[in-house]
């Protein structure tokens, strides 16, 4: 059972991909949006390690999300494990609010299709 969901903004600046944990503000970063994740969730390991937290199996999870801006400076944001799963928002935060919600309906979606 998952007991805390955590959301990992991944952006692409220059020939990297750097994902940040919102929640906690731990960062990776990796050659492509996989590795830049897989980092993610290793240092998120680590911190959650040092600050005394005891993490058991499954004890939390971590959603990707690719942000980009469009030509109207709006913020797109999708979540590549899911299919179809994607938002905007005129803002950062608007955008990972939007995100937050599309996923949870995935994944009721999901469980119960």
């Amino acid at each position: 059972m998952v007991s805390r969901r955590f959301t990992a903004a991944i952006v692409k600046e220059g020939k990297w991909y750097v994902a940040q944990s919102i929640e906690v503000g731990v960062t990776s970063q990796g050659k492509t949006w996989e590795e830049a994740f897989t980092n993610l969730r290793e240092a998120l390991e680590l911190y959650f390690e040092n600050e005394g937290i005891k993490k058991a199996s499954g004890s939390f999870s971590v959603d990707p999300v690719i942000l980009e801006q469009d030509e109207d400076e709006k913020f797109v944001i999708t979540c590549p494990v899911l299919e179809g799963c994607h938002s905007q928002g005129n803002t950062f935060e608007e955008a990972v609010n939007n995100i937050r919600e599309a996923i949870e309906l995935c994944l009721e979606e999901k469980a119960n299709g």
